[in-house]
C-alpha cells in the first residue's frame, strides 16, 4: 500500500498538494526550484520532527504564510500529523498529533535524510577525516560519554590541583614542629655522645673491668635501643599508617562494589524484561517467517497450476475439437482463457518477489534481534559475576591487610618488651659505673640520663602530634576521598566510551561487510572503519588500498549513500523511509542506477530527488512526476 503525503505551505510548495509514494525506489527528477526538497522535508517533518532545533522550523514553513502542515498516512492507514504555526512573538510554533511510535526519533538528520549539505557528505567530500569522526560520535552514545569523562577528568585535575595546595600548606603548618624536633634531637646527639665520653675514659674507672667492659657493654645496649627506638617509630610513623590507609580504602572500595553489584542487579532485572521483549520480537520474525514461506509454497503450487493450464491451453489455442469432451471450443474463448492465466501468472510471480523480499527484510531483522538478545544475555551474565570476582579479590587483599595489621601489632609490642628490657640492663650497667665514678661525675651522668630521658619523651611526643594533625586534618582527607571518586568516576566512563565505540564500529562493519558482498561494486571491494578514530579504510577491487583524498566526486558520493545508509539501518532500521536529495549528482546513469536499485531491495520506501536539465515552462511538483521503480 502506498504512503500518502498532503501538504500546506511547506518550503517551495506553496499552497495545498498531495503526493504518493509506492513501496520501492521513488524518483523525483525535476528542474531545480520546483519543490523535490520541499516535499523531502516535509516527510522528515513527521518523521524526525524530535531532532529539529526551534531555529531550523524557519526554513520548513513557506515565507510569508501563516501555518502549515504535513499529514502522512502510511501503509496501514494510520495517520501522522505536524502543524506549524507562526507567532509574532515566539516564533515558529510546531504541534503534532497520532505520531506513530516508530516515527519518534531524536536522531540526526544524516541518519534518515541525506543532503548535498549532510555533515556526513560534506565530511566525506572533503575528505575530512575529522568531521567523519566527529559525525560518527555524534550519531552514537559515545559523545555523551565522552562529555562526561572530559568533564570529570577535568574535575579530577581541579581535585589534584587541591591536594597539591592542602598538602604543601599542611607541610607549611608542621614545618615549625619539625624543625623543633631536629633541634631537640641534635641536643640529645650532643648529651648522649657527653655520656659516652664519660663512660669511655678510663682515667676516671677504678677497675679494669669496669673501663674496659661495661662502657662497651653499655654502648652495645645504647645502639640496641636505639635501633628498637627507630623500629617502633617506623611502625608508628610510616607502616601502621600506610596499612591503616590501605585497610580504609580495601574497606571503602568493598562497600562501593557491593552498592554496585546491588545497583547491578536492579539493572539487570530491567534488561531481563528487555530480553523478554526482543525474545518476543525474535519469536515473532520466526513466526513471519514462517508464514511467507508457506505464502511463498502456496504461491509455487498457483504457479505450477497456472503453468499447466498455460501449457494445456497453449496446446488447444489452434485445435477446434477437444480430446476429452468430443465436442466443438469456442477459439475465442480459449484465448481468453490463456490471456487470464498468464495474467494470474505473472501476478504470482510479482507477489512471489515481493514475499522474497519481505522475507529477506525480516531475516535481516531477525539477525538484529539474535544479536541484541545475545548481547542482553552477555551482559546479564558477566556483568554481575565480574563485579562479584572484584569483591571476592578485594576481601583477599582485605584479610591479607588485616592479618599485616595484627602480626604488626604483635612485632610492636615485642619491640617494645625488648626495648625496656634494654634500658632496664642500660640502667643496672650505667648504676654499676657510677658506683665507680667521683662524684661530680656521677652527677653530670644523671644529669644527661634526665636531659636524654626527657628529650626522647619530648621527641615523641612532637613525632606523635605531627600524625594526629595529619590523621586530624579533614579537608586533606576529604579532598583525598574526592580524588579517589573522582578517579573511579573518570576510569568508569573512559572504558564505557571504549566499549560503546568498540561495539558500535563492530556493528558498523559487519552490515558494511555483509553489504558490499551483495553490492558487488565494480570498483571497491570492502570499506571498513577504524574503532580508533572512525577513519575509513577503502580497498579497491585488485587489492589495493586508498582514501577519500584519491578517489573522485563520484566514488565519493557512492561512499556517503553506502554509509549513511548502513549507519542508519544499524541504528534505526525500524524506521521504513530513506530519503536522498540532490547527492547523486556526480554520478553516472550506470552508477546511478546500480546503487539505487539495490538501495530499493533493502528498504520498503527509497525516495530520491535528482534534478532534471532546466525548463522554461517550469511549475511546481506534482505527484504525476514521482517515477515509481519496484
Amino acid at each position: 500500500m502506498p504512503l500518502k503525503i498532503e501538504l500546506l505551505n511547506i518550503g517551495g510548495l506553496r499552497g495545498k498538494h498531495e503526493f504518493n509514494f509506492k513501496e520501492g525506489l521513488n524518483l523525483l527528477q525535476a528542474p531545480n526550484a520546483t519543490g523535490k526538497s520541499s516535499l523531502l522535508k516535509s516527510i522528515f517533518l513527521i518523521i524526525g520532527n524530535e531532532s529539529i532545533s526551534k531555529s531550523e522550523l524557519d526554513g520548513f514553513l513557506t515565507d510569508n504564510e501563516v501555518s502549515g502542515y504535513v499529514r502522512l498516512v502510511d501503509e496501514k492507514g494510520k495517520k501522522s500529523e505536524v502543524k506549524l504555526i507562526r507567532d509574532i512573538s515566539k516564533g515558529i510554533q510546531l504541534t503534532k498529533t497520532d505520531i506513530q511510535p516508530e516515527f519518534i526519533t531524536d536522531l540526526f538528520y544524516d541518519l534518515i535524510f541525506l543532503r548535498e549539505n549532510s555533515k556526513i557528505n560534506q565530511s566525506i567530500q572533503t575528505a575530512n577525516d575529522i568531521m567523519i569522526e566527529n559525525w560518527f560520535l555524534d550519531i552514537t552514545n559515545v559523545n555523551i560519554f565522552h562529555t562526561v569523562f572530559v568533564k570529570s577528568q577535568e574535575i579530577l585535575h581541579n581535585i589534584e590541583d587541591k591536594l597539591d595546595d592542602l598538602k604543601q600548606k599542611q607541610n607549611q603548618d608542621i614545618k615549625p614542629i619539625k624543625d623543633l624536633v631536629n633541634e631537640k634531637k641534635d641536643i640529645l646527639i650532643k648529651n648522649q655522645k657527653r655520656k659516652q665520653e664519660i663512660i669511655s675514659d678510663p682515667k676516671i674507672k677504678k677497675s679494669e673491668r669496669l673501663s674496659k667492659e661495661l662502657p662497651k657493654e653499655i654502648k652495645q645496649l645504647e645502639e640496641t635501643k636505639k635501633k628498637l627506638n627507630n623500629e617502633i617509630l617506623e611502625i608508628k610513623n610510616h607502616t601502621r599508617p600506610k596499612l591503616l590507609k590501605d585497610y580504609e580504602e580495601l574497606d571503602e572500595e568493598i562497600k562501593n562494589l557491593d552498592n554496585e553489584l546491588k545497583n547491578i542487579e536492579s539493572e539487570r532485572e530491567i534488561l531481563q524484561i528487555e530480553r523478554k521483549e526482543w525474545e518476543d520480537k525474535l519469536l515473532k520474525k520466526d513466526n513471519k517467517i514462517t508464514k511467507v514461506k508457506n505464502e511463498i509454497k502456496n504461491l509455487a503450487n498457483d504457479k505450477r497450476e497456472k503453468s499447466y493450464n498455460i501449457d494445456r491451453l497453449g496446446k488447444l489455442k489452434d485445435r477446434s475439437i477437444c480430446p476429452l469432451c468430443e465436442s466443438d471450443i469456442d477459439k475465442i474463448k480459449n484465448a481468453q482463457m490463456l490471456n487470464d492465466n498468464e495474467k494470474e501468472l505473472k501476478s504470482i510471480l510479482e507477489k512471489e518477489l515481493k514475499l522474497e523480499r519481505s522475507k529477506k527484510t525480516t531475516e535481516n531483522e531477525k539477525k538484529i534481534a539474535q544479536n541484541k538478545v545475545k548481547e542482553l544475555e552477555h551482559t546479564i551474565k558477566y556483568l554481575p559475576e565480574e563485579i562479584s570476582n572484584n569483591i571476592d579479590k578485594f576481601m583477599k587483599q582485605f584479610q591479607e591487610v588485616d592479618k599485616s595489621v595484627k602480626k604488626l601489632k604483635e612485632s610492636e609490642d615485642k619491640l617494645e618488651e625488648e626495648l625496656k628490657e634494654t634500658e632496664k640492663s642500660i640502667f643496672e650497667k650505667e648504676e654499676e659505673l657510677k658506683k665507680n665514678l667521683n662524684p661530680e661525675l656521677k652527677k653530670e651522668i644523671d644529669k644527661l640520663n634526665n636531659s636524654i630521658t626527657d628529650l626522647n619523651l619530648e621527641i615523641t611526643r612532637l613525632e606523635l602530634k605531627i600524625n594526629e594533625y595529619m590523621e586530624n586534618n579533614l579537608e586533606l582527607l576529604k579532598a583525598e576521598k574526592r580524588y579517589f571518586v573522582a578517579e573511579k568516576i573518570t576510569d568508569y566512563y573512559q572504558n564505557r566510551v571504549e566499549r560503546i565505540r568498540k561495539e558500535m564500529v563492530r556493528n558498523i562493519n559487519n552490515n558494511l561487510e555483509e553489504y558490499f558482498k551483495l553490492l558487488e561494486l565494480a570498483e571497491l571491494q570492502r570499506i571498513t572503519l577504524d574503532p580508533e578514530h572512525f577513519k575509513l579504510d577503502i580497498q579497491r577491487i585488485d587489492k589495493s588500498y586508498t582514501n577519500l583524498k584519491k578517489m573522485s566526486a563520484a566514488e565519493r558520493a557512492l561512499i556517503s549513500i553506502i554509509i549513511s545508509f548502513i549507519v542508519k539501518q544499524t541504528i534505526i532500521p525500524e524506521i521504513p523511509i530513506f530519503l536522498i536529495d540532490e547527492v547523486t549528482s556526480e554520478m553516472d546513469d550506470t552508477r546511478f542506477k546500480d546503487i539505487l536499485n539495490f538501495l530499493s531491495n533493502e528498504i520498503p520506501y527509497l525516495i530520491v530527488a535528482r534534478h532534471s536539465p532546466f525548463n522554461r515552462t517550469k511549475q511546481l511538483l506534482t505527484s504525476q512526476e514521482i517515477i515509481n521503480i519496484i
